[in-house]
């Protein structure tokens, strides 16, 4: 997966990231089991 902003340079093995997506691009509108409809994951 490319991100801007992020290269593979800037990452080391076992390193951990936490990334924010909006709504509109995980599950929308759409409720998914404990996921309420229009959640940022």
């Amino acid at each position: 997966m490319k991100l801007g902003g992020l290269t593979e340079k800037g990452l080391q093995k076992g390193s951990k990231i936490h990334i924010m997506a909006p709504s509109l691009y995980g599950y929308q509108n759409q409720a998914v089991g404990t996921i309420p409809a229009n959640s940022p994951l």
